[in-house]
This record gives C-alpha cells, structure tokens and sequence, in this order.
C-alpha cells in the first residue's frame, strides 16, 4: 500500500507495517534508514516523487501587504523550533516559502498530475 508518512509512522514505529521506500525525492527524516522509490534503480523511477502537500491561501484579490503579512508570520512560525519539531514528530516536514515558491509548485503539481490522468485514460465521470 501507498500511504503519507504521517498516517503509517504510528504503525512503522510499532513494528505493525514495515515501510520499504518513501515516495518522495529525498529520504524522510523520519525514517532516514527507509530508501526512496527513486534509489530503487528502476530507470523507470529515476525522476519519480510523489508527496502529499499543505499550503494556505487567500481569496483572489487579498491586498498584497495582506499577502506578505501572512506570509511573513507563517514562515516565521514553521521556522520556529517548537513548531518544527511538533510538525516532523508526526511524520511531515514544514516547508517555509514565499507565495511565488508556492504558485510555482502548485503549477508543476497541475502539470506532473494532469499528465498522468491523460496518460491514465481516466475521466471525471
């Protein structure tokens, strides 16, 4: 099965699951010992990442000093050490950036995911 790190860490630290690789481009900090699909030397996989992502957002139109203040106070929250620590204890890494980072993430998720929906054949129906 295919699941976040957040969900299967409970499991994996209880010896009930036994992960064999993480899906995303690097190996988690959570289980550094656990290789990622990409090590797995397929030359299938040699580019494959997959990762389960949050972000915040705004409605179209907030102001943009709106935009920055809220940046500004997240980053700076996901950067303390309290909240860092609480965020990698349950499996995820925080991931501090600006909303230009983001948009352009997002965009690659929309092109990567809507290519493989193509690829699949599969439809909203």
């Amino acid at each position: 099965m295919v699941d976040s790190v957040t969900a299967a860490l409970p499991h994996i630290q209880t010896h009930k699951a036994v992960p064999l690789a993480v899906t995303s481009a690097t190996r988690s900090s959570q289980l550094p010992e656990v290789p990622t699909v990409r090590e797995s030397g397929l030359p299938a996989l040699k580019n494959f990442e997959a990762v389960g992502w949050l972000g915040l957002m705004a409605p179209r139109g907030t102001p943009p000093e709106v935009l920055q203040r809220l940046n500004t106070e997240v980053v700076a929250l996901l950067k303390s050490e309290k909240l860092a620590a609480f965020i990698r204890e349950r499996g995820s890494e925080p991931s501090p950036g600006t909303g230009a980072e983001f948009d352009r993430f997002i965009a690659s998720e929309i092109v990567k995911w809507g290519a493989v929906v193509k690829t699949s054949g599969a439809s909203a129906e």
